[in-house]
């Protein structure tokens, strides 16, 4: 296992990893070209978009009971 008097760390959300990456792309912006750092926004706002969607499709069918599934199932 592990040390025992060592914690065990916290989990880290998303925008944890936002703030670090933010903090790794201030300290390289003379070396990171604007193009890149484009690019990086863009995949941000492009997962989030795509993980909203996900959620609400989740969260839509966990709210549907199993009698109002059709004669199909799902």
């Amino acid at each position: 296992m592990g040390d025992p008097e060592r914690p065990t760390p916290l989990p880290r959300g998303p925008l944890q990893g936002l703030a670090d990456l933010n903090e790794v792309v201030s300290e390289h912006q003379a070396e990171i070209p604007t193009f890149v750092r484009g690019l990086i926004v863009g995949a941000f706002v492009g997962a989030a978009i795509a993980g909203s969607r996900l959620f609400r499709r989740w969260r839509r069918r966990s709210r549907r009971a199993p009698s109002d599934e059709g004669p199909g199932g799902a």
